[in-house]
This record gives C-alpha cells, structure tokens and sequence, in this order.
C-alpha cells in the first residue's frame, strides 16, 4: 500500500503539468486578450486570493479538525491557479476556455507572492509555523505549469496541425492518469479516511459550499461568469499546496489525500453544475 501510495502522490504532484500542455495546445492569445480586460480577471483574483483563504483559515479554526484534514483546508484555500477549472470550459459550450485560462494564468503567477504571505498569516494563527518562499512556489509553477504550458501555445502558434491532432490524446493522457488515481484511492481509502475523520469530510464540505457560493455571488448576473468564479473558488492548485506541505513536511506525503480532497470537490460541485446546466437550457435569453 506504501507503493500506491508514492504513486498517488506523484501523479496528483505531476497531474498539473499534463493539463497545463493541454491549456496550451488550447491557447487562444487573442482571444484571452479580450478577457484579460473583462472584470471578471479582477473578481477572480478578490475571491481566490482574499476570501478564499479566510473562510479555508475560519472554518480550520472553528471545527475539531485533526492535523492531515486542517492541514489540506488550509494549503489548498491558499493555492490559487485553478487550472483544474479549464476541463469543464473543455465540455460545457456557455463557458469561455479562453477566460478560464486568463484567469487561470493571472492567478498563477498571484500566487507566486500571495502564498507567502498567507503562510506567513497562517503562523500567526495556527501554532505550526510554515514557510513557502516565493521561490518555492516559483519551483513548482514554472517546471510544472509554464514549461508544458508554453510547449503547448508554441505547437499552437508554430505547429497548428500538430497542436490539433495531438490534443484529444493529451487529454486522453489526463484522463487516464485521473483513472488511475481513482483506483488507489480505492485501495488506499481506509487509511485517508482514518487520518481526515468524518469531522474533517464535513469542514472540507462547509468551505466547498462557502467558497462556491462566495463565487456564484460575485460572478453574477452573467451564467458564464458564476459559473467560471465558482469554480475558481472551489479548485485550488494542488502542485503548489503539496510543494508547500513537502518543504515544511518533508517525510509526509499528502498526495493521496489532496487528491480525496480534489475528489470531494468535483462531487459536491456537480449539483451546482447541474443546476447551471440547467439555467442554460431553459433560460438563455435572460442570462444571456
């Protein structure tokens, strides 16, 4: 099981890097352009790198959490980047994959000085002291974001016929490794469940709900933009929240748990999708 374990914690820690070359083989500069000048681009960075982070620290500190559980809420509340985000612009047409990747692009590079400071708040509040530098965080979201990343908009911009025929089959690759995480977690799940504790699934639910809600607030009237901010505040960036745990923690791998905790996002999201796929179909003129 220590086996699957190291592999669950790998792929979640290297998972980012596969759909940051799928952003990329998707890349529309001109398009994002246009986005980048849309209030939506500043609404995102208010909601994920202020009130995020503060219902993640509240709700940390007002439950009976145990460590591993206390520990994920708040890291992922402190790591933006939301590229998770992109892969529902992938399958829903209302929403914009090119304003899910600006927002995803300005948030990344905000975290790069936003989780320092939020580490630095956390030790005043918490009594483990972190420490996540702003070259820690630029360790991971270079090598794992921007690399594959600008790989993906250069086959785009320079190979155009080989970016289009390679994308379905990064997304493939994406996919596959989700599956294959999903099968560990399986294995593993009694363990993950003992360390969390269902006190624990319930605090990560209350800050799942607050966040999404948080987001729909500030994204209306428009579906599209609720919907894009709604799900910025929901997924984090597990690259950088497990980047943090592995310089203060070095011994503790918390790949399997992030990845129950990602997992626990997308399930208690998808009545919010639902509903919002059903906006769309029944009412488009007055959300148009």
């Amino acid at each position: 099981m220590a086996f699957v374990q190291s592999l669950i914690h790998f792929f979640t820690s290297n998972l980012i890097a596969i759909l940051a070359l799928w952003m990329g083989v998707s890349f529309d500069k001109y398009e994002v352009r246009k986005v980048l000048s849309h209030r939506v681009v500043i609404r995102a960075l208010i909601l994920s790198l202020l009130i995020v982070p503060v219902i993640g620290i509240v709700v940390a500190k007002v439950f009976p959490l145990r460590p591993v559980a206390s520990g994920l809420i708040v890291l992922m509340a402190i790591s933006p980047g939301v590229p998770l985000l992109t892969i529902g612009t992938l399958t829903r047409k209302y929403l914009s994959t090119s304003a899910a990747m600006a927002v995803s692009v300005m948030l990344t590079l905000a975290s790069i000085i936003s989780v320092p400071i939020w580490t630095a708040i956390l030790g005043l509040v918490f009594p483990t002291k972190l420490e996540a530098s702003p070259f820690t965080v630029f360790s991971v979201v270079f090598p794992k974001i921007a690399i594959p990343f600008f790989l993906g908009w250069a086959l785009r911009e320079f190979a155009p016929v080989v970016a289009k025929r390679i994308e379905p089959y990064v997304g493939k690759v994406f996919w596959g490794l989700i599956a294959l995480v999903l099968v560990g977690l399986i294995l593993t799940s009694y363990r993950l469940v003992g360390q969390i504790h269902f006190v624990g699934f319930a605090a990560m639910v209350v800050v799942i709900l607050a966040s999404a809600f948080a987001g729909d607030l500030m994204g209306r009237p428009k579906l599209e933009d609720r919907m894009l901010l709604g799900s910025a505040a929901i997924y984090g960036n597990p690259a950088v929240a497990l980047a943090i745990a592995h310089v203060n923690f070095p011994s503790l791998k918390l790949g399997p748990a992030v990845a129950v905790y990602i997992l626990l996002r997308v399930v208690t999201f998808r009545p919010y999708i639902l509903w919002m796929n059903y906006e769309y179909e029944h009412r488009p003129a007055r959300l148009a």
